[in-house]
């Protein structure tokens, strides 16, 4: 199971209401905004900078948009890739893509061509929408593929008029609505087909917990790549709130990448009143270190953290940078379907070990099972299986990773809910008091030295909660398991001698500590796993 994605671990932060925000049936992805945008069409719909465009306005643009991708000659289910700055631009061609019937593939113009020319080569993208800046090295690197042109918003005004009917196609629900590529932090990123159910259910099931009536304004952060920054522009737009854009561009930049370090997203939090925003946990600890203590967002009352297990440290942090929130932990994965499951987190978990993410939304089932593939008692911890509909079942071109992440599902007679195949998280975890808890990678207990075994999620959950830690990860090698520690000020023997020896013990001298002044990442945030692994092997 080397290079699966770890499953997304959520934290809401909200301010709960008695009213449930309601939706009609909506059969695609894009439907929910459509229907937004016929109830409030002169609702704020997306905001960046000085500029804002109401739902009617950004339904139009994207009807443009996709007549053009239609009239260019676009099939239904057909990939089309969308290489654009984080912008207003991008998100109506997202929208559009989804209206023509394509699939969206984002991508993320700061990386290489070589790394761009792989997602766009890997979902076999026959179509690519761009801008005038950033296609000549695309149209020269990839001659096959179609190019749509979009130009900055002066000609949105021409192009309103004529386009105020939504632009159909013969998709169904089945259909593919998306490919978002797996961040890479342990292997090769993988691309996952997602359908139209896959989002609608999850978009359709957090309406129905949670009243986000009262979340005026979402922040946009995310890289475009990644499978959750669906749901970033989503969640919002299918519930009629306002979707800020964020970034700043700097001055003599060719391309006009927007930079959103830590200190410009809370000076746009700040800027733009955000309710909502959603992000990685070291997205969210570069946050906190920059807020310091000593600065506060209590317009925020809901925030996302998802990839990676939560660390206490982090999860008091954001008490303090978020002063008025309640919580909730949230499950999934992009091969899962995006979200599965909700947790309300109102204090810190007694058992350190483990995370309750609550019970699974209604097209969800989950399945505990042993290494020998058969269900557990309740409380026994196994490996968690997700089966139910919007279940994603493949990887663009990848047929033997496919075969290893999605099995087909004995269990598929016992619930009307199950899909014939289930999908293999890779997490451990049990069910307690009829909730899922989650507890850890299964793959996270390593050999060392040919019999010794050494629990990397243990090692990490220690090192992170030692003073001065910025981030930690732990890697393992044939002789070794490297602690690579992003902290400049941290005293590596005192953490080896008075933690390690302390809690690990018989494996504390198979550690290798190593001080790093940043741990590299991945476009997603993500700590970037393999290339930490070469760097250290062949030392």
């Amino acid at each position: 199971m080397d290079g699966v994605t770890r499953a997304v671990l959520v934290v809401f932060i909200f301010a709960k209401s008695e009213t449930k925000t309601t939706h009609t049936e909506a059969r695609l992805a894009h439907n929910l905004f459509e229907q937004r945008a016929q109830t409030a069409p002169e609702a704020v719909c997306l905001r960046q900078g000085d500029t804002e465009l109401t739902y009617a306005e950004v339904n139009q643009h994207a009807n443009s948009i996709a007549q053009r991708l239609q009239d260019t000659g676009l099939q239904a289910g057909q990939p089309v890739a969308v290489a654009l700055e984080r912008s207003i631009l991008s998100v109506t061609a997202f929208l559009a893509v989804l209206k023509a019937g394509g699939a969206y593939v984002g991508t993320d113009v700061t990386l290489d061509l070589q790394k761009l020319g792989f997602l766009v080569m890997t979902s076999r993208s026959q179509f690519c929408i761009t801008e005038p800046a950033l296609s000549r090295p695309l149209q020269a690197g990839f001659p096959h593929v179609k190019s749509l042109l979009l130009e900055e918003n002066d000609r949105l005004a021409q192009e309103l008029s004529a386009h105020s009917n939504n632009v159909t196609s013969s998709i169904t629900e089945e259909n593919i609505a998306a490919i978002s590529f797996t961040s890479g932090s342990s292997g090769i990123p993988k691309g996952v087909q997602l359908s139209h159910a896959s989002i609608a259910y999850t978009l359709v099931s957090l309406a129905k917990e949670w009243d986000l009536a009262s979340h005026t304004t979402f922040l946009h952060a995310m890289s475009l790549a990644w499978g959750s920054s669906l749901v970033e522009m989503l969640l919002p737009l299918s519930n009629g709130l306002s979707l800020a854009i964020a970034g700043q561009r700097q001055p003599g930049q060719a391309t006009r990448i927007m930079q959103t370090g830590p200190d410009e997203i809370l000076r746009q939090v700040e800027m733009y009143g955000i309710t909502g925003i959603m992000g990685h946990p070291s997205m969210v600890m570069d946050i906190l270190r920059t807020a310091g203590g000593k600065r506060q967002a209590p317009s925020v009352k809901l925030v996302f953290v998802g990839g990676e297990m939560l660390p206490e440290k982090m999860i008091q942090g954001l008490k303090g940078v978020f002063p008025s929130a309640g919580m909730l932990n949230v499950y999934g994965s992009t091969e899962s379907g995006l979200i599965s499951s909700f947790s309300v987190f109102d204090k810190l978990n007694a058992d350190p070990n483990s995370s309750p993410v609550g019970r699974p939304f209604q097209h969800v089932v989950v399945y505990i099972l042993n290494e020998e593939g058969k269900q557990v008692a309740e409380g026994e911890p196994g490996e968690i299986f997700l089966s139910g509909k919007g279940l994603a079942t493949t990887y663009c071109g990848n047929e033997e990773a496919s075969a290893a992440k999605w099995v087909p599902n004995p269990f598929v007679d016992t619930s009307p809910k199950a899909s014939t195949m289930m999908c293999k998280s890779g997490d451990r975890g049990r069910i307690h008091n009829g909730c899922l808890e989650l507890m850890g990678r299964t793959l996270q207990e390593v050999k060392v030295r040919g019999d010794l075994f050494v629990d990397l999620a243990k090692v990490e959950r220690i090192g992170r909660a030692y003073e001065g830690v910025k981030d930690l990860v732990a890697v393992a090698h044939p002789d070794v398991v490297t602690v690579c520690i992003e902290g400049d000020q941290v005293d590596a023997g005192a953490l080896h001698k008075s933690y390690f020896t302390s809690e690990l013990k018989h494996a504390a001298h198979l550690l290798k500590i190593e001080k790093l002044a940043q741990l590299p990442r991945l476009p997603s945030g993500k700590v970037d796993r393999t290339s930490l692994q070469k760097q250290f092997e062949s030392e």
